[in-house]
C-alpha cells in the first residue's frame, strides 16, 4: 500500500519457525519464500504458524498459501480476524496482547498489542535479542498512514507508540524499509513527528473555521500535491483526536475551530496485559 513500494516478511526462531506477515501477492514472490521455508524444513526445523501483524491487503496476501501448504494455523488479534474472514481449509487462531510463542527452551516471542494504525494490530517482542518485529508502527522508508476509513485512531496509535517505547528494544524490524538498532530514536522521532503535526493543525484553525480541505496544504507543508489524498486520512484521523480532547471543535458544515482546551477522553482504552 502506498506509500510503500515493498513489505517485509521475517522468519522468527531456529528449530521452531513462525513466519510473520507473509505479504506477497506475487506469485513468484510467494514461490521463493515457499522455497526457503521448504528448504529450512529439509534440514529438520518445523514451521508452527502464520503470526499476522494486522489484516491489510499488503501483509497477509501469502499468509493463506504458507498455511495451507506447511498444515500450520494463522495467529492475529481477533479483532484481525473478524476483518479477514473466512480462509477455506486454514485454522484461524486468535491471539492476545501478552501471549506468549514458545521459540525454544527459554526463548519466546511476546505479542503486544499496539492499536492505532489498525485496531487489531500487534508486534512481536523477543526478548533474549531485544528485537522487535513492529508491522506498521513505524517504517523506516515511508510515513505511517493513519486511515480512519481503515479503523485508523491517531490517539490509539500515540499509545502506542509511547508502550513501545518502554519495551527496551534493541533492533526494530518494520514492514516497510531496514531493520534499524537505533530503536528510542525512531520511535521518538516519531512522536515528535505526529507532534509536530497537531501543532500545525491547531495554528491553521488559530484565524477561524475551516475546512481540512483548506488547512491540509499548511498542515502537510513539506508533502508534495499528488501525496495530498494520502496524507489527508491521517489529517482526518488527527482532527478526531483534537475534537475528543477538547482542544478542536467540529462544526455541522464541516468547519473545525479552536477549542476551549483538552478534556479527559477514556475512547482510547486497549488490553493492557
Amino acid at each position: 500500500l502506498p506509500p510503500a513500494t515493498t513489505t517485509n516478511t521475517c522468519v522468527v526462531g531456529e528449530g521452531r519457525l513462525h513466519v510473520v506477515d507473509p505479504a506477497t501477492p506475487h506469485e513468484d514472490e510467494q514461490a521463493r519464500l515457499l522455497a526457503l521455508l521448504d528448504e529450512m524444513r529439509a534440514e529438520g526445523r518445523r514451521v508452527e504458524s502464520v503470526l499476522l501483524t494486522h489484516e491489510h491487503h499488503d501483509h497477509v496476501a501469502a499468509a493463506a498459501s504458507v498455511a495451507r501448504r506447511f498444515g500450520v494455523p494463522i495467529q492475529a488479534h481477533p479483532l484481525t480476524l473478524a476483518r479477514m474472514g473466512e480462509l477455506p481449509g486454514v485454522e484461524l487462531r486468535p491471539l492476545g496482547g501478552g501471549a506468549r510463542i514458545p521459540l525454544g527452551p527459554g526463548w519466546e516471542l511476546e505479542a503486544v498489542h499496539t492499536p492505532g494504525h489498525a485496531p487489531g494490530h500487534l508486534v512481536f517482542h523477543e526478548g533474549r535479542y531485544g528485537s522487535l518485529v513492529a508491522g506498521d508502527m513505524v517504517s523506516t522508508v515511508s510515513s505511517i498512514i493513519i486511515d480512519p476509513d481503515l479503523g485508523g485512531d491517531m490517539a490509539a496509535y500515540m499509545e502506542s507508540l509511547a508502550r513501545l517505547r518502554t519495551l527496551g528494544a534493541r533492533t526494530l524490524y518494520p514492514a516497510h524499509g531496514p531493520p534499524v538498532t537505533a530503536v528510542a530514536r525512531v520511535l521518538d522521532d516519531y512522536v515528535a513527528h505526529r507532534r509536530a503535526r497537531r501543532q500545525a493543525f491547531l495554528a491553521a484553525l488559530a484565524g477561524g473555521p475551516r475546512l481540512l480541505e483548506e488547512v491540509l496544504p499548511e498542515v502537510y507543508a513539506d508533502v508534495p500535491p499528488e501525496a495530498h489524498p494520502l496524507a489527508m486520512k491521517s489529517l482526518r484521523a488527527l482532527a478526531t483526536q483534537c475534537v475528543d480532547e477538547g482542544v478542536a471543535l467540529a462544526g455541522a458544515d464541516g468547519r473545525y475551530r479552536a477549542g476551549p482546551g483538552p478534556a479527559i477522553s477514556s475512547r482510547y482504552g486497549r488490553e493492557t496485559s
